[in-house]
């Protein structure tokens, strides 16, 4: 399921700290309520002005959430607006620089990483989103690495959120995990 968090209230300038405080926990109260495998997104098309404190309330906080208490749940941005407003560069810069994490965003067609990852992990993020699913064995052998660090990378990338995980049951016994984009 693919909901939008807090439609309404991500409107205009984001640049105090205090209303961003407050759209976090509304957000974080939406995702706690929500059923597993929930896909949040914000979508910024209505916001002008987003300034570091808002970015560490609204998506540093509540990735770190996600992260800390939420399996099966994710989050990405949606219609970052690149215009005088730059959402895209400052958003990218904030994570890189302040908070050490990453989000996936998403325009249209047109899905990039923003934040803070490896070469390594940013190599295979992008095979499973051109590829939509993908398992260790097929990361293993698109890139010759042992399965076991195919399997560590894809893990990494599922336990920040970037990536969704099923587990499947296999015919000749045992089980794999299949990763999943976000949408």
């Amino acid at each position: 399921m693919e909901l939008n968090l807090c439609s309404n209230e991500l409107k205009g300038h984001l640049i105090s700290r205090d209303k961003s405080m407050i759209i976090r926990e509304m957000a974080i109260n939406k995702i706690k309520s929500a059923s597993s495998d929930t896909v949040f997104y914000y979508d910024f098309s209505e916001v002008k002005a987003v300034t570091g404190s808002a970015i560490d309330e609204l998506i540093t906080k509540v990735m770190n959430y996600l992260i800390d208490n939420e399996k099966s749940k994710y989050l990405y941005l949606k219609n970052l607006r690149e215009d005088e407003y730059e959402h895209e560069y400052n958003i990218n810069s904030f994570l890189k620089n302040q908070s050490k994490i990453g989000i996936i965003a998403k325009n249209g067609d047109d899905i990039k990483f923003l934040g803070d990852i490896s070469k390594s992990l940013f190599e295979i993020l992008e095979i499973v989103y051109s590829k939509n699913q993908i398992t260790a064995r097929d990361i293993s052998q698109h890139l010759d690495k042992p399965i076991n660090l195919a399997s560590t990378y894809l893990n990494k990338l599922h336990h920040n959120k970037l990536i969704m995980r099923k587990e499947e049951a296999l015919l000749e016994g045992g089980r794999q995990f299949i990763y999943k984009t976000l949408f």
